[in-house]
């Protein structure tokens, strides 16, 4: 957490998200180097797959400044070259021998001393898509499907946007045949006296109120429906004074769960990779010891698996709640068990929550020990005891 912190993490999915949503794609870089975390928009990369959706090329270009090039790249450029204001810098990374070999252009020129290659499974470049589209390099975007709607809501708010405006504008009627005399009306002061007739000045008024209603609320409609679509918190609770939380929390239930492919595919293409690459990054930073390969995997429990987690949850909460009901099912009940399921279906990490069977072992020991010790002070106590109940009845 604290490396992906420094290296900017956070922000860089944040648009990669938004690029997603809106795009359909993205590719985000995560350099060898201690350099933050890098996003190409998809006006800035090009991406050729196979069949099954393997990545087979990536191009991407960047514009820089000849200034901000390193002493060993500028070797390799002409006078020419270096009188540019930019340049392109082109780099290739390709699926080769098992492996992914990456080289970078200038100008035409491969440079020299900028090969890398990196392993299938740990590299550096990770390209997004929001949809899969069988037999297509790019992905489709969220937007896309709602493409119709947002296009008509924009059209229709412009619209109503523009004759609010010349609704607003106030301009005068004058009767060329009236009595009024136009500088009179400008130059009186308000609530001083004209000489003339009302009918010879009006103003200029649309009437296309009821028209505006109309697109008012089509453009209502429009918005409700693409609310709904992009997840709006407001459309989740219904109008009304009374609205239970058990009513909000199953309306958004079901609006994630109709998301759930969508998360399996960023699961499998985001996460994933992205936890992949950070261990790799680590270990060869020394961050954290080398891991022995093939025998510690790390897993996603988001998208699909999380909502059938979820599932799972909720039929043990209402499992509990019926057994409850029972005082002598608790007997048979291992509520350890139980414990550690209810936290590992609401994504908590258990390590340190739940007791291991040494520290119940030694909480036991300890409980014996202590009623062991209240036993046997209660034997030194109870002679004393009745000795001075003795004295005291002798006495009384």
């Amino acid at each position: 957490m604290a490396w992906a912190e420094a290296h900017q993490l956070r922000p860089a999915i944040h648009e990669a998200a938004i690029q997603l949503l809106l795009a359909g794609n993205g590719l985000l870089f995560l350099p060898p180097s201690g350099e933050g975390v890098r996003l190409f928009r998809l006006d800035s990369y090009v991406i050729r797959r196979d069949a099954m959706g393997t990545v087979l090329d990536i191009v991407t270009r960047e514009r820089l400044s000849p200034e901000s090039l390193p002493p060993e790249v500028r070797k390799q450029l002409s006078p020419e070259d270096l009188k540019n204001t930019e340049l392109d810098l082109f780099t290739h990374v390709k699926r080769q021998n098992g492996r992914f070999v990456q080289y970078q252009e200038i100008s035409g020129k491969r440079l020299k001393g900028f090969t890398e290659n990196y392993p299938l499974d740990a590299s550096p470049w990770l390209p997004l898509r929001f949809h899969k589209e069988d037999g297509e390099s790019y992905g489709r975007s969220y937007a896309e499907q709602y493409l119709g709607d947002l296009r008509t809501f924009e059209n229709l708010s412009k619209a109503i946007l523009d004759a609010t405006m010349n609704a607003a504008k106030i301009l005068w009627l004058v009767k060329p045949t009236g009595v009024v005399a136009i500088r009179d009306v400008q130059n009186t002061p308000s609530g001083g006296f004209v000489v003339g007739n009302q009918d010879d000045i009006v103003p200029l008024q649309l009437n296309k109120s009821a028209d505006l209603n109309v697109a008012y609320q089509t453009m209502g409609k429009i918005e409700e429906r693409l609310s709904y679509a992009f997840l709006l918190t407001s459309v989740v609770q219904r109008g009304g004074e009374r609205v239970t939380a058990t009513e909000i929390r199953t309306v958004a239930s079901e609006l994630e769960t109709s998301l759930g492919g969508i998360y399996a595919l960023l699961a499998s293409e985001l996460q994933l990779p992205l936890v992949r690459r950070v261990m790799t990054t680590l270990e060869l930073d020394g961050l954290i010891p080398s891991l022995p390969s093939g025998v510690i995997k790390p897993t996603i429990t988001t998208g699909v698996d999380a909502l059938g987690r979820n599932d799972t949850l909720q039929q043990l909460v209402q499992a509990m709640s019926i057994l409850g009901q029972m005082p002598e099912a608790a007997q048979y009940i291992a509520w350890d068990a139980v414990a550690k399921e209810v936290l590992a279906n609401t994504g908590i990490e258990t390590l340190g929550l739940i007791k291991s069977d040494k520290q119940l072992q030694a909480d036991a020991e300890q409980q014996q020990q202590q009623q062991q010790q209240m036993m046997q002070t209660a034997q030194q106590v109870a002679p004393v005891v009745a000795k001075e109940a003795m004295q005291g009845f002798q006495q009384g």
